[in-house]
């Protein structure tokens, strides 16, 4: 499912709006349930819904996904974690 750039400033403008510091709070809602994403951005409910099964198959949480955000991986590096 592709999702077209503007589409996805939109949706970072539209969490910058929220006015709270809670910007990842808010990301981490959206990964576990995509569908409380505003359908005006569609696409990239789409997109938090691929996020959101690959992560399930994994055996992988919104919080892991944040975790692993954090460390900025190289991919050689990314490739050597422990598979679940």
């Amino acid at each position: 499912m592709s999702s077209d750039g503007k589409e996805i400033d939109e949706f970072l403008a539209f969490l910058k709006s929220d006015n709270s510091s809670e910007h990842v709070d808010l990301v981490l809602k959206y990964v576990e349930n995509p569908q409380e994403i505003p359908k005006d951005y569609a696409s990239v409910r789409g997109l938090f819904f691929q996020i959101s099964e690959e992560l399930g198959e994994l055996g992988l949480t919104a919080q892991d996904l944040l975790q692993l955000a954090m460390l900025n991986l190289t991919q050689h590096q990314f490739r050597r974690l422990p598979q679940h």
